[in-house]
């Protein structure tokens, strides 16, 4: 770091500090330096002028990123990570892609390689010496299990790799039970605004209201539907409908039940395919003697969404549901091109496995084929295999600077 100060035309000599970055120990890789000045605008707009002037010019959008990607300091999906950073609206996703930034996908990513190519090698040495009793080949069973467990841990990579809102990290918690059950109250107690309108006529929700919280940095997406109810109309069949398919999507449904009523409705069940919580809702409606019943009959999730009672408890119990579930963790997965190879070399590595165990004449040479493709998707992913066109795409996103 060298002191000093800047001489500028038409400004007085400004004190400035320049640091000194050599090859290998700076950013992107190259030898580079920083001035380091006032921010006045006016004066970083000399300073800019006066770089010019000198021969340099304004780096193109994500170009340092870009040339630590070409000069092996990133790889592509850190890369990826940078930009995801800048992006992050909420705590979560900030620490997921920097946590991205890490490594933790190129690791990942590395050992899936490396499982593939170990099946590749015995597969390539059996269609090349047919005859040869080699020692050490493992049998197709056995190169078939590896490519399915290799599948399944890109699998737990790519499981949310096709839902709605993949790169921004969010999860989808959607709102369930009957007319009246205190859905649209909650989902406004939840969000802190009037997102949903709310009325004590039954049937007000038609379509799903859908609305974006942070739930303790991490982003989820509520959804509001439409209560079970008997349809009357073909407005009111295609709004179930929807309900139900927004339910079999999400990644948890909050199952509402209307705290005056299970007396006769009896025990409640979401009956949701995905991961469920049952919600005793309009707890401000019941006595002391009524709430030690359902506490006794094990609904110790209850709430007031008029009052508060019982939010704080059910926003934690919302947030560990969705970190149990190791589909939901942004940490690695950040984009929805490496979803999409990631799902393609899931893909190709069962199809491998299906044909390692079929009695297909030329299941090796398939299999081959279908490995090399799952490498392939692999090496796209970390950037190992890149092309100019795709480089261009995904630093063009990039703001001016990083």
């Amino acid at each position: 770091m060298l002191g000093g100060s800047l001489a500028l035309p038409s400004w007085p000599e400004v004190p400035a500090r320049l640091w000194l970055f050599r090859k290998g120990r700076s950013y992107t890789g190259e030898d580079s330096c920083e001035l380091h000045v006032s921010g006045s605008p006016p004066l970083l707009a000399a300073l800019v002028s006066a770089l010019a002037r000198a021969g340099a010019r304004p780096a193109a959008p994500g170009e340092f990123t870009r040339r630590a990607f070409l000069n092996g300091r990133l790889d592509l999906a850190q890369a990826e990570a940078v930009l995801a950073l800048t992006r992050a609206e909420a705590d979560g996703e900030a620490r997921a892609a920097a946590r991205a930034l890490l490594g933790g996908l190129r690791a990942a990513i590395d050992r899936s390689k490396e499982a593939v190519l170990g099946v590749l090698a015995h597969v390539e040495a059996t269609i090349d010496f047919p005859e040869d009793d080699l020692p050490g080949l493992d049998p197709a069973s056995a190169l078939a299990e590896r490519c399915e467990k290799t599948a399944e841990e890109i699998a737990a990579l790519d499981r949310r790799s096709l839902a709605p809102g993949v790169v921004r990290g969010e999860a989808t918690v959607v709102l369930s039970g009957k007319t009246n059950a205190g859905k649209s109250t909650l989902l406004n107690a939840l969000a802190g605004r009037e997102a949903a309108i709310v009325s004590p006529l039954a049937g007000t929700t038609r379509d799903a209201v859908s609305v974006e919280i942070d739930l303790d940095g991490r982003r989820v997406r509520l959804v509001d539907t439409a209560g079970e109810k008997e349809a009357s109309g073909e407005i009111e069949r295609e709004a179930l409908a929807r309900a139900r398919d927004a339910t079999r999507t999400a990644d948890l449904v909050l199952h509402l039940v209307d705290s005056t009523t299970l007396a006769s409705t009896g025990s409640p069940s979401s009956g949701s395919e995905a991961p469920s919580l049952v919600v005793v809702s309009k707890l401000d409606l019941l006595g002391a003697s009524d709430r030690a019943k359902l506490e006794t009959a094990g609904l110790s999730c209850m709430v007031s969404a008029l009052t508060g009672e019982g939010m704080k408890g059910l926003r934690s119990r919302i947030g560990e549901a969705i970190e149990r579930d190791p589909g939901l963790s942004p940490d690695l997965i950040q984009t929805e091109r490496q979803a999409r190879l990631a799902s393609g070399a899931r893909d190709a590595l069962a199809r491998a496995a299906g044909l390692l165990r079929s009695r297909e004449p030329a299941r090796l040479e398939l299999a081959a084929v279908d490995l090399r493709s799952a490498l392939q998707a692999l090496g796209e992913l970390t950037g190992a295999v890149a092309t100019d066109d795709l480089l261009d795409r995904i630093f063009g996103e990039f703001c001016v600077g990083k």
